[in-house]
């Protein structure tokens, strides 16, 4: 098929072919779809592909914004699944989306990293309840509250 579709010379494409016939088919998929910037089907492929590829799944993941279609692809409950979550929170921060990177973080159980999402946006509410299953003790508790009630009012008086 590459041979009739290309108008490339023989020796162009025949060094890549080799390389593919080497590969193990998933992730010989995952080069080919690659190679023709197919970057969602790129990612199916590469996660079935195994643990061994996964910092490739990340990497793709944040140089193309896969996150969400990433995240569909492993269970809510596995070290990959917190790994792109938090990349995904990393990328909400960036974006000025805080709030919803601490609600990523606090629902793939990464409590003390949502806890400073909540904070960085004044989010009090959500704060709060993160550093009550933290739980912080009390005293700390209390200096988050007038921390937050702090820049809250800065807010209001803007």
């Amino acid at each position: 098929m590459v041979a009739e579709k290309s108008q490339k010379d023989p020796k162009e494409y025949l060094p890549f072919l080799n390389m593919l016939k080497s590969l193990e088919p998933n992730y010989q998929r995952y080069t080919i779809d690659k190679h023709l910037k197919r970057y969602r089907k790129a990612l199916v492929h590469l996660s079935k592909s195994g643990e061994e590829h996964f910092t490739e799944v990340l990497q793709l993941v944040k140089d193309q914004k896969l996150f969400s279609e990433a995240l569909k692809l492993y269970t809510t409950d596995s070290p990959q699944y917190k790994r792109l979550s938090s990349a995904y929170a990393e990328h909400l921060v960036e974006q000025q989306q805080a709030e919803q990177a601490g609600l990523l973080l606090w629902r793939c159980g990464l409590p003390a990293r949502a806890l400073q999402a909540f904070t960085s946006c004044s989010s009090w509410r959500n704060a709060i309840c993160v550093a009550q299953q933290i739980p912080l003790p009390t005293d700390q508790l209390a200096l988050l509250a007038r921390d937050l009630a702090g820049n809250h009012d800065n807010i209001l008086s803007d």
